[in-house]
């Protein structure tokens, strides 16, 4: 039975008859944006004993009062290992057994088990599978709350792709590595999930009959409405922002990432230029553009780009980045956004509403139309 919480969200009955020094809260923060949205929603949770905070290496969380404990770096990324190398996959698979081995112990530690409210963003990441499989196993009885933390929300997958990689992938995985990874293409939609909180609920491309679906409705994103059509109208910039990107995220390299840039470096006069790192970011590469040119200044790669004032900018531009979300969820115009895709086309709703140029097509990028 559930039953709905101070902060909005529905809890376990189960939670009434703990005392207050049990973990009751169990939230997975691995990126800024993560702390962002979670600080908003459920802040008050973050200054409670029973509450558990499981933070990855991008992310601080000295501020908080709760318990805390470092997972460190639980990200592993396709371009640094193979299955066709003998030599990856016995890497991959000490690090997945060493995964394992650390969330065995949280749970040991902290005594993790039945009438638990679990907060998380995705449920593709190794770590959190591994962690829900062993927090919902057998005859435990959890709550799973999912936060929409960007573009894999929104992703639509073909069915029978996608319900073949699956078998795929539980079998390989368990051959290769030991255990069993899921394969996960759009996010948001595993059956335990018991509600999702996004940005565009409306324009989620699936939704599960057992599951809630909630406006997240931050205080930024009232704010900011309210702000941005007071001074859009006002607004003379003379400033563009760019947003990049991780190159391991998007199958592509920094020589890619440099030449795009660049490309639009040359097509933009008599605009100041601010470029924003990823947190996740190599930003050797970006200092270069400012030493070069005196018009671009590099932001602090620390912050989430969703705390920007927009309005300072008379373009957005974003390589098929989350931050598009909540500049429609703002009010900043659409055609002043630009996003430069992977794929030729996007079956991405929100990304459609803005001006969409395909990477290899950057060359026809045009600020005077």
């Amino acid at each position: 039975m559930l039953l709905m919480s101070d902060s909005g969200i529905e809890i376990s009955k189960e939670l009434v008859d703990y005392n207050v020094d049990k973990i009751k809260h169990v939230f997975i923060l691995l990126t800024p944006f993560h702390k962002r949205v979670i600080n908003q929603l459920w802040g008050d949770l973050l200054n409670s004993k029973t509450t558990l905070v499981l933070f990855g290496r991008y992310v601080e969380v000295d501020e908080f009062q709760c318990t805390k404990f470092s997972i460190g770096e639980v990200n592993i990324s396709k371009k640094e290992y193979s299955i066709y190398s003998i030599y990856s996959i016995i890497d991959l698979r000490k690090k997945i057994k060493q995964i394992k081995s650390a969330i065995d112990k949280v749970v040991r530690t902290y005594n993790l088990n039945s009438g638990l409210n679990v907060y998380i963003g995705s449920e593709k990441d190794i770590y959190t599978q591994f962690l829900i499989s062993t927090l919902f196993k057998g005859n435990q009885r959890n709550s799973l709350i999912a936060f929409e933390e960007g573009v894999g929300y929104y992703k639509k997958q073909n069915q029978i792709k996608t319900y073949f990689l699956k078998i795929v992938y539980s079998i390989l995985t368990k051959i290769l590595f030991g255990k069993k990874i899921n394969y996960v293409y759009t996010l948001g939609i595993d059956k335990r999930i018991e509600a999702v909180y996004a940005r565009l609920p409306n324009l989620l491309p699936y939704r599960n009959p057992n599951t809630v679906y909630i406006q997240m409705s931050t205080f930024t994103i009232n704010t900011k409405s309210n702000y941005l059509n007071t001074k859009l109208s006002q607004s003379n910039s003379a400033s563009i922002l760019i947003l990049s990107y991780p190159s391991q995220d998007n199958f592509g390299n920094d020589d890619i990432k440099v030449s795009c840039i660049e490309e639009i470096l040359r097509k933009i006069d008599n605009f100041l230029v601010h470029i924003k790192p990823h947190p996740r970011e190599d930003i050797n590469y970006i200092h270069s553009f400012s030493c070069r040119n005196p018009e671009v200044i590099i932001l602090n790669k620390n912050i989430t780009a969703e705390d920007l004032d927009y309005t300072r900018y008379a373009f957005i531009i974003n390589f098929y980045s989350s931050v598009v979300i909540d500049l429609l969820a703002c009010g900043y115009p659409s055609n002043r956004i630009i996003t430069i895709g992977f794929r030729k086309n996007t079956n991405i709703a929100f990304f459609k509403e803005t001006k969409y140029i395909y990477i290899n097509e950057i060359k026809d990028l045009n600020f005077e139309n």
